[in-house]
């Protein structure tokens, strides 16, 4: 069986939450792929200085914590 292909909307959205700190491995995870996965759509994406860059930032190993669109409820 084949792997499924990300989307632009998928590749955008990784390309984001790396630059908001996550690491490609965390991405990889959350988006159901191997890191040299998140590592070739950074390095198509990113220029190289950029890419330098971020690299050289800290980077969080939570995906919800580092996702805005995630919410956390607290129930009763």
């Amino acid at each position: 069986m084949a792997a499924s292909r990300l989307t632009d909307g998928q590749k955008q959205e990784l390309v984001d939450r790396y630059r908001q700190g996550e690491t490609a491995q965390a991405l990889a995870q959350a988006y159901g792929c191997s890191p040299n996965t998140v590592s070739r759509v950074l390095k198509a994406a990113l220029d190289p200085a950029e890419m330098a860059a971020l690299k050289k930032q800290p980077r969080s190993r939570s995906t919800a914590a580092a996702d805005p669109r995630i919410t956390v409820v607290a129930s009763d």
